[in-house]
């Protein structure tokens, strides 16, 4: 009897399919009950009921007591030590309305999730040295000036909110990934999605880097009284901030992503501003000038680079300080490997407008904006060669390995490395020859194939916020994403 080869396959692979998918429901089924209970150890534990807050002096800290939990955070970061790793259970929290931690390096780490949600109605962060993970707040976010010290070395890591806000000062203050968003704006002065202001006092070496930011939008009285939105808003009294690898998606038509602005409270206008490697989706224009400084101040250090605008909104990278209202001077402005969409503009123009910018190896889709400075390498192309709906290229597009433009940025959005060809690629994107720009769903290692390796790393990481298994974007790998994994498996 002749074995058929072909079947003989097919049915060992169904078998070992069968196999595969048993063991995962084995083990979801056993993870499932297991996420009820704390995930990892920790030097203190935060619950909803709370308890003696009793603090484990192990190095790597201890499973969860019940009776031995903190309340709030404030309690738990109140008993921790510098470098102490705080947890709390899943749940929904009362009101965090002052988070004290003057600490001194490492400072303590609060992370939420075990298994679940976290989520606490406000945060107002004040002294030093501490990170918050894996938190949603439904209130605000925001900083206040303390008496012994301004906030300082503080991190966001993964926490979703609707509307933050750092007022009055502060230095070494990082947002890393997380959502920001809907949020509607209500008629009133100097308001943005996300608030940033150095007045009374500055705000220094501020990071935004990974944010996804949606749904930024205007009230119905807002937009009947003609006011605008503005989704990241800075004002005045900033020194050194870095806003990159973020997404601007779905805000409201015509309104600012970034709108540099004053109150007329600050010590200074904004200064060393960096936007890099973002996406601006649709809705909003990249950036607008408001009324920028006082007289006599002095704008520097704007640079703008290797982000990517497929908005149908106009005004990209725009300053137009003719308004008699502005006073500073633009001095050392870059602008430059960005991918923009036709009808975007990068002059940075007007009465006001100071000297020595730099154009240079911007590339436009279907457009004729080269009109700013000597413009060195900059050019047009008939489409922008996108992979799908978002910034990602593909091998024909005309942003690839553009001559002359180096000093790109190590990483490109999603984190690959840069160059990878005979140039930088403009924009946010840097393709990767030889993969999909898009990583395929279910693919945890980018090698173009949903397999048992990918499995591998998914089940490893189940529960965790890790984000390259985390096929849905909801910061849990979980049963949803192991649906995806395994409708793409083979592929």
């Amino acid at each position: 009897m002749k074995l058929n080869k072909t079947k003989y396959l097919n049915k060992l692979n169904l078998t070992l399919f069968a196999v595969v998918f048993a063991a995962i429901g084995s083990y979801v089924i056993i993870n499932s009950f297991a996420a009820t209970t704390p995930v990892g150890k920790a030097n203190l534990w935060i619950d909803t009921t709370g308890g003696t807050c009793v603090h484990n002096t192990s190095t790597v800290g201890g499973d969860y007591i019940d009776n031995q939990a903190c309340g709030s955070m404030q309690a738990a970061i109140a008993a921790c030590t510098p470098g102490d790793t705080i947890r709390m259970k899943s749940g929904n929290y009362t009101s965090e309305p002052a988070i004290t931690s003057v600490k001194a390096s490492p400072g303590c780490t609060i992370i939420g999730g075990d298994g679940g949600t976290t989520t606490v109605n406000s945060i107002s962060p004040k002294g030093a040295w501490f990170e918050i993970q894996n938190v949603s707040v439904t209130g605000s976010v925001s900083f206040e000036d303390v008496g012994n010290g301004l906030p300082n070395h503080v991190t966001f890591r993964n926490v979703n909110a609707a509307q933050p806000s750092f007022w009055d000062g502060g230095d070494n203050i990082s947002w890393i990934g997380g959502k920001i968003g809907p949020y509607s704006l209500q008629p009133q002065s100097y308001n943005g999605c996300f608030n940033i202001q150095g007045a009374p006092n500055p705000m220094t070496n501020i990071t935004l880097d990974g944010l996804d930011i949606s749904g930024c939008t205007r009230s119905a009285s807002r937009i009947s009284a003609g006011d605008h939105t503005e989704v990241i808003r800075l004002n005045e009294g900033i020194d050194n901030l870095i806003i990159r690898n973020t997404t601007f998606n779905n805000e409201d038509v015509n309104s600012a992503c970034i709108f540099f602005g004053s109150t007329g409270a600050g010590p200074a206008a904004e200064k060393n501003i960096t936007v890099e490697n973002n996406w601006f989706g649709s809705g909003c224009n990249v950036t607008y000038d408001g009324n920028l400084g006082s007289a006599g101040d002095v704008c520097s250090g704007y640079t703008f680079s290797f982000n990517t605008s497929t908005s149908n909104s106009p005004g990209s990278f725009t300053h137009s300080n003719n308004n008699t209202l502005v006073y500073c001077k633009m001095t050392n402005v870059v602008v430059r490997g960005n991918l923009l969409k036709s009808g975007s503009s990068v002059c940075w123009t007007g009465s006001n407008y100071g000297s020595g910018a730099t154009y240079d190896h911007n590339v436009w889709i279907n457009g004729s904006n080269i009109n700013c400075g000597t413009n060195s390498g900059d050019k047009t192309i008939a489409s922008g060669g996108f992979a799908g709906t978002d910034f990602h290229i593909n091998s024909g597009s005309g942003a690839l390995d553009i001559p002359g433009l180096g000093n790109c940025p190590a990483t490109d959005k999603d984190g690959d490395t840069r160059p990878q060809g005979a140039g930088c690629d403009a924009g946010a994107d840097e393709y990767q020859s030889g993969t999909t720009p898009t990583p395929k769903p279910g693919d945890t290692n980018n090698d173009n194939v949903v397999n048992i390796i990918d499995l591998s790393t998914l089940l490893s990481k189940w529960n965790t916020n890790y984000s390259a298994a985390d096929f849905n974007k909801d910061n849990t790998v979980n049963i949803f994403d192991l649906s995806i994994l395994l409708s793409n498996y083979g592929k």
